[in-house]
């Protein structure tokens, strides 16, 4: 059966723009974690006929975010639920999506959430209840999480409904397949601008990946380990926070077969991917505590230590994170880096008291991370015929000083 019969599944899919009952969020009460989801969600049955399995997008974000949906609704044409923080009702976004962002209204499933008075004027943003609320809303038997800034490969949907896929995802569901994810620079005649006009600029002067080649072309504009914007006097690039998506292996996503699904060997406890997952009452919701980081990391780590396994998958399938200005809640105050402080300890004291299962993958430690990173390089490398080019990276695995020490690292050679 061609995957494109699945896209559309009639009364199962139903669409409705009536405001929605909202679940009660839980921000400030660390003693009351919803360690299961709901009771309304499907039960975990294995195996599950392979033509049942259907996927949706979920994300979440602010009305600022959606004009970068034209880009996922040109490639993805399943379902979808989002959750937008914003006053509006749902029909007046339908309307914008679709007539602006060039959507099909039929694959929309568009959850409205008021801003809350308990969190405006702050350096906060409820992340994990937008999320929780956008997968609770899913009609799919699986979800395809990112965020609203991000955008798939062009054939990512085609991939997900290969057989051999499905007839993994139909035997085992606490199994999370991890999308590989990459960020792009913006571009440098927006960096100046204020931020309304960066936006605009941005959507005009930038060309999406749509398959690895794209991706692979030009190393110092797209990057898996959050750019900060290229050294060009040296011809290089900075490769910050590889705890965040390090542990996806990247050097295998460059040399395995298109398609190939590998197993990752450790997460990090920033690990922060991208995922496809079966939605039922094994999978750990999102804890509406964490709204100053730690928010996508601290699902992650429930899923691990629920007995959650993670692989990811090779070639042309891979989200692109697009750049934008940066918003309030990404700009920390001083009060907000101390709540940051806050929800790590939050994060530790979450995963210790809260689960006791000894089947959570194995840490990658600092330089296993390290390690991770440099194969990455090295295979890039290889992909450009040795050229000389130049990576800065952060030393992972010393932490004698506070200040950020570095390593020059020259594709084929090392000074």
């Amino acid at each position: 059966k061609n995957h494109k019969d699945y896209f559309m599944h009639g009364a199962e899919t139903k669409r409705t723009t009536k405001q929605k009952s909202l679940p009660r969020p839980n921000f400030f009460d660390e003693n009351k974690w919803t360690l299961s989801s709901p009771d309304a969600y499907p039960k975990c049955n294995s195996p599950i006929p392979e033509e049942d399995i259907t996927y949706s997008l979920v994300f979440q974000g602010t009305e600022g975010r959606l004009q970068t949906l034209n880009h996922t609704c040109e490639r993805w044409k399943g379902n979808m639920s989002l959750a937008v923080y914003t006053n509006k009702p749902e029909d007046t976004i339908i309307q914008y999506l679709v007539q602006d962002m060039k959507c099909d209204k039929e694959q929309l499933t568009v959850t409205c959430v008021p801003p809350f008075e308990e969190l405006k004027g702050k350096d906060e943003f409820p992340y994990n209840y937008l999320r929780r609320v956008a997968l609770d809303a899913t009609v799919t038997s699986h979800i395809v999480y990112l965020d609203m800034d991000f955008v798939p490969s062009s054939n990512l949907e085609e991939m997900l409904y290969d057989p051999n896929l499905l007839e993994g995802f139909s035997k085992h569901n606490k199994v999370a397949l991890v999308i590989p994810a990459f960020g792009m620079n913006m571009p440098n005649q927006c960096v100046p601008m204020a931020q309304a006009e960066q936006e605009t600029c941005i959507q005009k002067n930038i060309e999406v990946p749509q398959i690895k080649e794209d991706v692979l072309a030009d190393p110092f504009s797209i990057n898996p380990f959050q750019v900060y914007g290229p050294e060009s006097e040296a011809k290089g690039m900075k490769l910050g926070f590889p705890r965040g998506h390090a542990p996806t292996d990247y050097a295998k996503w460059l040399t395995h077969k298109t398609g190939e699904i590998y197993p990752l060997g450790c997460l990090s406890i920033g690990f922060e991917p991208y995922f496809v997952v079966q939605k039922c009452q094994h999978l750990p919701p999102p804890q509406d505590q964490f709204i100053v980081g730690y928010d996508k990391i601290s699902w992650v780590r429930h899923m691990a230590i629920s007995g959650y396994d993670f692989y990811a998958i090779a070639g042309d399938a891979f989200f692109i994170h697009l750049p934008h200005a940066r918003a309030r809640s990404e700009k920390r105050t001083k009060e907000a880096t101390d709540d940051l402080f806050t929800s790590k300890t939050k994060l530790y004291n979450y995963v210790t008291k809260a689960f006791k299962s000894t089947s959570a993958m194995p840490l990658c430690g600092p330089e296993k991370l390290g390690v991770l990173v440099d194969e990455y390089i090295d295979v890039l490398n290889k992909y450009h015929n040795n050229t000389n080019i130049i990576f800065l990276t952060h030393k992972k695995a010393k932490k004698k000083a506070r200040t950020k020490s570095s390593r020059w690292i020259t594709m084929g050679k090392k000074r």
